[in-house]
């Protein structure tokens, strides 16, 4: 995908910022996990029906095969941790914060990540039928080659965020605060606000889809041929 530099050498948008989870070449075996919890090297299977981890610490983790109707990670603290394909139905992680965190393949189904705090996450090849990150703090962030039904971003504070071949049905843009938000990778249905892509970059195919709306925003009274 083409970028922009300026006359100064910087790329704009500003792509996130590589930062693959750093796991140990060893990692123990670990069946299960319970609220509150410091889980650190470890490789943690298991999880499976209704999972309570709200406060749990991960550090340096592999966490494949999650299969749970119910997953609560309130509040819970995750630095250097691959998830592979996780099956969840609901997940409730308000106030989680990410770090260096890779969810690879599985599907989500509800997903509340509400005023969270996510730096250098990457969602690869995921299904989500709704994500919510409503007043999130969202830095380095990619999703690539994900199917989304709605990506709910009210009121969150975006910076060096990437999408690259997803698609969502619905992105919802109100009180958004971009900058660095990469959008030309993203084929939405609909945007809830124009006023919320401010300092979003996105394709001249992607703005004219737009145009109706943008009008409408500024004004300007759109009467029949």
């Amino acid at each position: 995908m083409a970028r922009r530099t300026s006359r100064r050498g910087v790329e704009h948008p500003a792509p996130p910022r590589p930062s693959a989870p750093d796991l140990p070449d060893t990692l123990e075996r670990l069946e299960g996990v319970a609220r509150g919890d410091d889980v650190e090297d470890a490789e943690v299977t298991g999880l499976s029906g209704v999972v309570e981890a709200g406060r749990t610490i991960f550090t340096a983790c592999r966490v494949p095969g999650i299969d749970a109707d119910r997953m609560v990670l309130t509040d819970a603290r995750l630095a250097d941790v691959v998830l592979d394909s996780p099956r969840i139905t609901s997940l409730e992680g308000r106030g989680v914060r990410m770090r260096r965190v890779l969810v690879v393949g599985g599907r989500l189904g509800s997903c509340d990540l509400g005023e969270a705090d996510l730096e250098g996450v990457e969602f690869r090849g995921v299904r989500i039928d709704y994500l919510g990150l409503a007043r999130a703090a969202l830095e380095d962030l990619a999703f690539v080659d994900c199917r989304i039904g709605t990506l709910d971003l009210p009121g969150a504070t975006v910076s060096r965020v990437a999408l690259r071949d997803c698609r969502a049905d619905e992105v919802g843009t109100d009180h958004l605060r971009a900058n660095d938000l990469d959008l030309r990778g993203l084929d939405a249905g609909r945007w809830t606000s124009v006023a919320g892509l401010r300092g979003a970059t996105m394709t001249v195919d992607q703005v004219a889809g737009l145009l109706p709306d943008l009008a409408r925003h500024v004004g300007i009274d759109l009467g029949a041929d």
